[in-house]
């Protein structure tokens, strides 16, 4: 595993915020090796959202000098988020965009008890979805680590009001803080499909064969390339 490299916030920018909602109000960029998982509870927490970019070396030491992520860096993987106060103002996105179906889930040690080390597991597998995956966090914080274009990691922090969506097809993984505690409204837009399908390539020797040749992640990668329209948070 690469050992996570912090330096000095090179970039403050609010990624596109859903159409009517709130944005973030800046996003914090630091660089993380290629290829390596950003590491747990490696970040400082000012109640402002991280990314981890690539590093150019992994094997260097001294700060990145890459250059600085533009404001659509998110909405370039297609992933939207927003900022809600209220429930209410969650309820009126979900209208506008057709999610008719929720549950909420809380992650903890207290309320999973003994299965909670096996579920963070699962969660921390990296893995995607035949579709979008949205997340309104309702108390508590915890990190969403999806690839970027170059297949780095990108690290997104969310906590107490931040909803986050995430298109089908992009690969991804979660994990809590260090509070070990987080509470979401879980949206969808028809009956939920829960089936997370973990990454693979050809010759993994198990189940059917290289992820991305899922249809979902096929559509995807094209709307990254830009070779399909569409906005973040696809369905």
């Amino acid at each position: 595993m690469g050992v996570l490299r912090i330096v000095a916030p090179r970039a403050h920018f609010a990624p596109r915020a859903i159409a009517g909602h709130a944005s973030y109000p800046r996003v914090h960029a630091t660089y993380q090796q290629r290829r390596s998982p950003p590491p747990t509870h490696a970040l400082h927490h000012n109640h402002h959202h991280h990314l981890l970019l690539p590093s150019p070396s992994s094997s260097s030491s001294s700060p990145s000098t890459s250059p600085t992520p533009s404001s659509t860096y998110l909405t370039d993987l297609g992933i939207l988020t927003s900022h809600h106060a209220t429930l209410s103002s969650v309820n009126t996105l979900a209208s506008e965009r057709g999610y008719t179906y929720r549950d909420e889930i809380t992650i903890s040690p207290s309320s999973l008890g003994a299965s909670y080390a096996a579920k963070i597991e699962t969660f921390s597998q990296e893995h995607l979805h035949e579709d979008e995956e949205i997340r309104s966090v309702l108390d508590g914080a915890g990190f969403f680590d999806v690839r970027g274009k170059s297949d780095e990691w990108v690290r997104i922090r969310v906590e107490r009001g931040d909803l986050l969506i995430l298109p089908a097809g992009i690969y991804h993984h979660f994990t809590t803080d260090e509070g070990d505690y987080i509470k979401a409204l879980r949206l969808f837009r028809d009956e939920p499909k829960w089936t997370p399908l973990p990454r693979k390539a050809d010759g993994d020797g198990d189940g059917d064969g290289a992820t991305d040749r899922v249809k979902a992640r096929r559509e995807y990668v094209a709307f990254v390339r830009g070779e399909r329209d569409g906005e973040g948070g696809r369905g």
